[in-house]
């Protein structure tokens, strides 16, 4: 489908380029430019997508959750504390206020009676998918980023071919502002999200530690105390650690 739609886009992206040909600067130009670089632009993030990625992969990327570090550590803390004093039954009442799915999916699961050896190699699985899912979508962004120019190399091309063929023409600055905005937009694209994908994968990492570091301290008995010393540990120094 989505392969489908990039030939249709590339195709409007060819005809409206040719437009350019014989346009001067004014409003019409600026219109069809607009055309041009849209329908180019479309294609491109079209037909650059690999094999096995759709456009919902940017929305699986992220967390479905809005859980910092610490305020992870403090619910596991909690989970901890209610399992040493209340019992395993008691996760119930917590388990349904937690924000993090993921996390309410492992509190059934350890109400269930599952061990810790059954568990752990699912919250592995997870993180594993999350970088899989990164990874494919830095394998699009580079691919799309890389043809953005490309999209304004052709009408500026086309303009300039047709200026060469008439005497005396000018504006051959003109002719360069397709290609000239869109490696300007390349680099926009590059600064402002290039480094994304990186921060993305520790923030994976860092968190699916924090689960699986929080998972195995809560079935085995651990105290509260010691919970947050090891969870600390995955972040930070922790500097009540100094003054033993």
């Amino acid at each position: 489908m989505i392969k489908g739609l990039g030939v249709f886009l590339m195709v409007l992206y060819a005809g409206f380029s040719f437009q350019l040909e014989g346009f001067g600067p004014g409003l019409s130009f600026g219109i069809v430019l607009v055309l041009t670089l849209v329908s180019g632009l479309g294609a491109v993030y079209c037909l650059a997508a690999p094999e096995g990625w759709n456009p919902g992969s940017w929305s699986l990327m992220g967390a479905p959750y809005s859980l910092n570090p610490d305020a992870m550590i403090r619910e596991l803390e909690t989970l901890a504390r209610t399992v040493r004093q209340e019992g395993l039954l008691a996760l119930e009442s917590r388990r349904k206020d937690l924000k993090d799915p993921f996390l309410r999916h492992l509190m059934k699961k350890v109400m269930d009676g599952h061990e810790k050896s059954a568990l752990l190699p699912l919250v592995r699985s997870q993180c594993e998918t999350r970088f899989r899912i990164i990874e494919l979508n830095r394998d699009f962004f580079e691919r799309f980023a890389g043809l953005v120019p490309l999209v304004g190399l052709v009408p500026t091309l086309v303009m300039l071919g047709s200026l060469l063929m008439r005497t005396g023409s000018s504006g051959f600055g003109l002719a360069f502002v397709p290609f000239g905005f869109m490696l300007f937009f390349q680099l926009v694209l590059e600064a402002g999200f290039g480094g994304q994908f990186e921060s993305l994968r520790e923030e994976t990492r860092m968190h699916f530690d924090l689960l699986e570091e929080g998972l195995t301290c809560i079935q085995d008995g651990v105290t509260v105390e010691l919970v947050g010393d090891r969870l600390r540990s995955k972040v930070q120094v922790n500097p009540r650690w100094a003054d033993a």
